[in-house]
This record gives C-alpha cells, structure tokens and sequence, in this order.
C-alpha cells in the first residue's frame, strides 16, 4: 500500500477536483443533470479538502520552526513570536 505524503495528497485532491468539474460539465452537456449535480458536489469536497490538507501543512511547517525556538524567552515574547509566525504561514495558504 502506498503512503501518500502531504504534498502528494494535495496535488492528488486537486486533480480529482478538476477531473470532476470536467465530469460534471460533460454530463450536463449529455442531458444527466443528476450526475452533474453530483459530480460538482465531488468536486467542491475536494477542493475543501485540499484547502484543509493546505492548513495543515501550514501548522505543520510552522511547528517544525516552532520546535527551534528557546526555551527562555522575556515575558509574552515566545507567545507573540508562535502567533506571528504562523499567521505567516496560513497568510501563504489562504493569501
């Protein structure tokens, strides 16, 4: 069984979104409205779900760099450096 990583399953929800908005424009074409339907809705889960996968990385990346950070920081500086740098990240995911 293969294990896909994070990338990959991103890369891979993607492409299934746009198989499926292509599934869905040929069936409405062909008179299966019903199929259509369902095949948008397909498409707009993995879309979300590639947007989450995305979040994830985000906080993912941004723990890792989190993790290097010292241990003894003035008070409330650790905190506000955590915060910020993960806004950065999620500002690449959602900007």
């Amino acid at each position: 069984m293969n294990v896909l990583t994070l990338d990959e399953a991103i890369l891979h929800c993607k492409a299934a979104e746009e198989h499926e908005r292509t599934e869905a424009a040929i069936n409405y074409d062909a008179v299966d409205f019903d199929k259509s339907i369902n095949c948008l809705k397909c498409a707009e889960e993995h879309r979300q779900l590639a947007e989450w996968l995305e979040r994830l990385k985000a906080f993912e990346e941004a723990y890792e760099e989190i993790k290097s950070f010292p241990l003894v920081w003035e008070e409330g500086q650790g905190i506000k450096k955590c915060i910020d740098l993960i806004e950065k990240k999620l500002k690449g995911v959602n900007g």
